[in-house]
């Protein structure tokens, strides 16, 4: 089942991806375009919570950290709408790889694990490849990459609280109270009123995206949590990065995202090859 759960991650990866890009060309109103995407994923995870076993946590920690993980998702996720609006599709989802960055960094600083030589160099690669794909002679530091960073960190700290939380709560609940957490701290940090939200969805001609999008986000998380759930780490991980690949190849087709393709794919292999090796040890 594990590999079943990785197809259909990678193939939910990448219709997000593609769908937020095109529904960001019509927006208007980043912040709510962020709440709508998580509260139409919330609502399709609804679907899915008769398949799985219903439990919660027996005391208060759980939930506690639930709700600190869930500031930090909403952050991240507010700031990725930005992102996304500035950035190719394909691009993007090579700078969320950073993040596997970060949890090797969080791994050796506050689990005590083994600083390998292997994770060193699988690590680097992932930040090379990002560098490569921005870094363009005698220019600036793209402030789209910097925000990029910067959601990931906000997203690799809501996962440092995450860890193993999950396993408490029926798997599609937790989910669905992680992101209408997350859609309230947007909706309070950037003042988002009722009227924005109607206004947005007058104004945005393609607010079917949305839908795709919210649905699309709802899977791909689930199958993820199942993936790591039922597989090796070492197995899984580097699967997931094969969605890389894919969203470089659909962005080529579909979105005509066609400069610097070359060096896409060379990024992207780097980023697999990376992944692969900070999942061997």
């Amino acid at each position: 089942m594990t590999y079943l759960f990785i197809i259909l991650y990678v193939i939910f990866v990448v219709i997000y991806t593609q769908f937020f890009k095109l529904a960001l060309q019509t927006a208007k109103d980043h912040a709510v375009i962020t709440i709508m995407m998580e509260l139409i994923g919330a609502v399709a995870l609804i679907f899915f919570i008769p398949f799985f076993d219903w439990k919660l946590p027996i005391n208060w920690l759980p939930v506690a950290l639930l709700a600190i993980a869930s500031i930090f998702y909403g952050l991240s996720d507010r700031i990725n709408t930005t992102v996304r609006s500035g950035v190719e599709a394909s691009t993007y989802s090579m700078i969320k790889q950073f993040s596997t960055v970060l949890m090797i960094i969080a791994g050796f600083t506050f689990f005590g694990e083994p600083l390998v030589f292997a994770k060193i160099i699988g690590a680097a690669l992932i930040i090379i490849s990002n560098v490569m794909i921005f870094w363009k002679p005698h220019q600036k530091v793209n402030k789209y990459f910097l925000m990029g960073i910067g959601s990931t960190t906000l997203f690799t700290i809501a996962l440092f609280f995450d860890v193993n939380i999950s396993k408490q709560f029926n798997l599609p609940f937790y989910i669905i109270m992680s992101t209408v957490m997350s859609a309230i701290t947007v909706t309070i940090v950037c003042r988002v009123s009722p009227k924005k939200i109607i206004a947005e969805t007058k104004h945005n001609k393609r607010i079917g995206y949305m839908v795709i999008v919210g649905f699309a986000s709802a899977v791909m998380t689930l199958m993820m949590l199942l993936a790591y759930q039922t597989g090796k780490v070492a197995v899984v991980a580097p699967l997931l990065a094969t969605s890389v690949i894919a969203n470089v190849v659909v962005g080529y087709i579909f979105l005509k995202e066609r400069g610097n393709l070359l060096k896409k794919i060379i990024a992207a292999c780097l980023i697999i090859i990376g992944v692969v090796m900070l999942s061997l040890v």
